[in-house]
């Protein structure tokens, strides 16, 4: 199925870190060792998460770059697992005990307790591997956040997951959207690949909390765009142009505009809340530093659709 949509807005620089190639090169080996992919999330063999990341963060160190690098491959594996309805099941799998066991496992690395698993658990060693590198180069502040934010996603697949069977309303989708793909993870890193960590005084900030929302939508609603056709072929009723289309009785092609405009909407919004910033306010050159940031992961993503991942895969064609 081809589903038509105008191009997106995005007027940012498109960047790509000079690191890409051999951080891909070792996130694959990484993945390999691990035993990451296997057939239920076999489609991402076929897209360049790593070339991704590096548009995330065009800047980061080549250390720094990898570990965000093998953190998003992680999440993309849970994300599939979650999404499998023969890989989990309540009370036992052959690929894990069930999935809630595996969020106290997942939460467990991250406070840094203690944990036995076994052979088959290979995400949580994966996750186990990667956070025992991040920590000593993080601060317990954020990696307190990162934790919750962790907690997030996994709420937010678990939500997806029993509600799989219906489609759920704006309200609700637009609520948990940025934990069901891990964006909220992606700004997160910001701090970690730049290795300058946002104060509480910042962090507890309304504008600063809602400039930051504004580009996880932004990113959101991207990949729900290009996303569509897949979505739709496959039943996934947990995108952004299904839940309008479904909550308004309107056409796909209608729900399509809605949603370009809702992105552009965000878009506008984001960099209204950012120019309006006096230069007097509080942590003025973090805050433009930590902003610029987003407008790399926003760009990027739409970067990555459109120049990275082959367009026969998910359908689609512009107008």
């Amino acid at each position: 199925m081809d589903v038509f949509f105008p191009n997106l807005s995005s007027p940012f620089t498109s960047q790509v870190n000079p690191h890409a190639v051999s951080t891909a090169d070792a996130t694959a080996h990484w993945v390999r060792y691990f035993n990451l992919y296997n057939p239920i999330n076999e489609k991402y063999r076929s897209m360049p998460i790593s070339q991704r990341v590096s548009r995330f963060y065009p800047n980061a160190d080549p250390q720094r770059l990898s570990l965000a690098d093998k953190i998003h491959s992680l999440f993309n594996s849970i994300d599939e697992l979650f999404n499998s309805f023969d890989a989990i099941v309540e009370g036992g799998s052959e690929d894990f005990v069930n999935y809630r066991k595996f969020g106290e496992m997942f939460r467990a690395v991250l406070d840094n307790e203690s944990i036995s698993f076994g052979d088959e658990d290979g995400l949580i060693a994966a996750l186990q591997n990667v956070w025992s590198q991040i920590v000593p180069m993080s601060n317990k502040s954020w990696q307190k956040r990162f934790s919750k934010a962790s907690s997030q996603i996994l709420h937010g697949l678990l939500w997806k997951r029993d509600t799989s069977s219906g489609i759920p309303t704006f309200r609700d989708f637009h609520t948990l959207r940025p934990f069901t793909s891990a964006v909220n993870v992606s700004t997160l890193l910001l701090e970690f690949v730049t290795d300058l960590y946002l104060p509480e005084e910042l962090l507890n900030d309304s504008d600063h909390a809602e400039i930051v929302r504004l580009a996880q939508m932004v990113t959101c609603l991207t990949d729900d765009l290009f996303l569509v056709s897949r979505s739709s072929d496959n039943a996934d009723n947990h995108n952004m142009v299904n839940v309008i289309k479904n909550e308004y009785k309107i056409s796909l092609e209608d729900a399509v505009k809605q949603v370009v405009d809702l992105h552009d909407f965000n878009l506008t919004q984001f960099l209204n809340k950012k120019f309006a910033m006096n230069e007097n306010i509080e942590f003025y050159d973090l805050r433009i530093q930590f902003y610029g940031g987003l407008t790399h992961i926003m760009r990027g993503n739409l970067d990555w659709w459109t120049r990275d991942v082959i367009r026969d895969y998910i359908g689609y064609r512009k107008r």
